[in-house]
């Protein structure tokens, strides 16, 4: 009998020992099946919905590239005024001013002018990565249904990515910002007051960066939503195992799929 208890024993331990060890653990082969399940099915819905899913697509990219380029014409702009009206007053002290002082303002005027006139050439000069984008899925030929297919899932990838990176991006300013106002805490010497004031300002514009979502991101969400309307949901997949003993001997197992 207890030759017989000992490898029971053994194979329960063995058995909690597993429920412990894939407790949290994805099943790789599961997951890999239903995705290549669900993918198949993505590719015959996208036939029958590619024309909806396309213009969606299109539509989502073209307004971001449109309002960066808006946005970066006004940035130019903006700078060219400066740049123009510090020239004018610099030209003006000089014209009318007398003494030394009225020299360094005037030819400090001017030295700005310049430089913001200049810097005034990058926003009309350098596309933003949202205009190239959508410039290169433009260009991509859609003449026959594979050309469709590819244009689709390159625009779909590189919207995907554009977002992630937006993501990124806001996460590590809206951190670095309340780093830096958490650590003027510290490093501020001065009354309390300033101190306060020193951390309240990169605390509240680091809270409003990470709350506030990228054009970028919101347009990608919207797109998302619409696709997963339209294709059917496409997440991840998990299996959990459990084991737990019983109160008269023995033990109860387990298997939830969640998904």
């Amino acid at each position: 009998m207890k030759a017989f208890e000992r490898p029971t024993q053994i194979g329960l331990v063995a058995l909690i020992m597993m429920g412990i060890l894939f407790s949290d653990i994805r099943a790789q082969s599961v997951t890999g099946l239903l995705k290549e399940s669900m993918a198949s099915a993505e590719d015959t819905m996208l036939t029958s919905q590619e024309a909806k899913l396309t213009e969606l697509l299109d539509t989502s990219l073209r307004s971001l590239s449109d309002k960066a380029r808006r946005d970066r014409m006004i940035g130019g702009y903006v700078l060219l005024g400066l740049g123009i009206g510090s020239g004018i007053g610099g030209a003006a002290t000089l014209a009318f001013g007398e003494g030394d002082d009225a020299r360094i303002v005037g030819y400090s005027l001017l030295g700005g002018g310049v430089l913001l006139s200049g810097l005034s050439l990058l926003p009309f000069k350098m596309s933003s990565e949202s205009e190239r984008i959508y410039a290169e899925y433009s260009k991509m030929p859609a003449d026959t249904p594979d050309q469709v297919h590819q244009k689709f899932y390159y625009g779909d990838r590189r919207f995907d990515e554009l977002a992630r990176k937006k993501r990124r991006e806001r996460l590590i300013s809206g951190s670095t910002s309340i780093i830096a106002g958490a650590a003027s805490l510290i490093l501020v010497d001065g009354s309390k007051e300033e101190r306060y004031g020193a951390f309240t300002g990169p605390v509240i514009v680091g809270v409003t960066v990470l709350l506030v979502k990228s054009d970028e991101e919101r347009r990608y969400e919207t797109y998302r939503r619409a696709k997963e309307d339209i294709i059917g949901h496409t997440g991840d997949w998990e299996i959990h195992f459990g084991m737990a003993p019983l109160p008269k001997g023995g033990m109860f197992g387990g298997v939830q799929l969640r998904f």
